[in-house]
């Protein structure tokens, strides 16, 4: 299940923590156009990274880079995070540290937005590179090991808690400072509480008897 209260950000689009693909029904060509996108994307990021390598790390005017927007608009082919990802992690590594206006870092975009196998990679890069970034909440104070609970992976969740125990102890003790505007309105009416001022134990007792 997802906790609720994360409140709405002003990101260009999302989806689910292994959100779902096409709709049934919707037939090979959907696919073959999905497909077709991704190749087109990873090739532009391709030459992006070769010809002009600091463009991965430029930010539009709502603070996105091309990371933040591969981990939001999620497409059936996750081909087109994973190779984002790797190109900026390796020649701007900077970016994972980049918050977006609504202060989301790839992290929090991918443990709220991205299919796991993606979302786990984003952990992995991010403690690498920004351990720093575990203990860095969002607008409203929405910490990664918040936001790892939207996750439907328990590896990837685990990890999160451990990574944040050995470089953010503090955050199991900092709330949440969101209203309760519920991202999944059902978990917050199925589980009966207003999770204003949350703290991660909160988020996680919710996650289970929400689902």
């Amino acid at each position: 299940g997802h906790p609720a209260g994360a409140g709405e950000s002003s990101s260009p689009g999302g989806g689910g923590g292994d959100g779902g693909g096409a709709a049934e029904g919707d037939g090979g060509d959907e696919a073959d156009r999905a497909a077709s996108a991704a190749r087109v994307v990873r090739e532009v990021v391709r030459l992006t990274a070769e010809r002009h390598p600091e463009g991965l790390a430029q930010q539009t005017r709502g603070g996105w880079c091309a990371l933040h927007l591969a981990l939001l608009h999620q497409i059936e082919d996750e081909s087109v995070a994973h190779e984002t990802l790797r190109l900026t992690a390796a020649l701007r590594p900077s970016v994972l540290g980049h918050a977006d206006g609504d202060g989301h870092t790839p992290l929090h975009l991918a443990l709220q937005h991205a299919r796991s196998s993606v979302a786990g990679e984003v952990v992995r890069l991010t403690a690498q590179h920004h351990p720093e970034v575990l203990g860095q909440g969002q607008l409203n104070n929405w910490l990664p090991v918040h936001a790892a609970f939207y996750q439907k992976s328990a590896d990837v969740i685990l990890e999160v808690l451990r990574l944040t125990a050995e470089h953010s102890p503090e955050a199991f003790g900092r709330p949440a400072a969101f209203s309760a505007e519920a991202r999944d309105p059902g978990a917050a009416a199925r589980a009966l509480v207003d999770l204003s001022r949350a703290l991660p134990v909160h988020v996680a007792v919710v996650a289970s008897v929400a689902g």
